[in-house]
């Protein structure tokens, strides 16, 4: 997804990215609003950009998982009825013996899972927070010093 920026204010150096230079002012209190509503601006597009990749990535999911139960369904019965008739025993020793292979690679799945990388949220929205952050704590500082 792309969105257009460009009737984002454009900031300076030492200056909060959601404000303009013309609109920072000495006090940090009466900049607040304008900081909140931009960073709320962006939240919102984040947050849903993020919902329409989950979104997309839940109904591929359920598709691939209704896929994959229907194969295994129809391989399992298959090969229970395969180790059966070619080794001459009953068919619930089969499907033991076939439930546990599936245990033994369910639980290599759910290992594999546990160490895959976690991707973070809302990347834009924690890096203008901190910036938001240390503007702010300079702009009391400033408003301190001046005092």
């Amino acid at each position: 997804m792309s969105h257009d920026f460009s009737n984002l204010p454009r900031s300076g150096a030492g200056e909060s990215p959601a404000l303009g230079e013309n609109r920072v002012s000495g006090n940090w209190k009466e900049a607040i609003p304008d900081l909140i509503f931009s960073r709320i601006g962006i939240f919102r597009i984040e947050a849903q950009d993020a919902w329409e990749v989950t979104v997309r990535k839940l109904i591929t999911l359920s598709v691939l998982l209704f896929g994959l139960f229907a194969t295994w369904s129809l391989i399992t019965a298959g090969l229970i009825g395969v180790i059966s008739a070619r080794f001459n025993c009953p068919w619930y020793f089969a499907a033991f013996s076939l439930g546990g292979v599936y245990l033994l690679i369910s639980l290599m799945m759910l290992l594999i899972i546990r160490r895959s990388k976690k991707t973070e949220s809302f990347p834009i929205t924690r890096q203008e927070f901190e910036k938001d952050r240390e503007w702010l704590n300079q702009l009391k500082n400033r408003s301190n010093s001046q005092s």
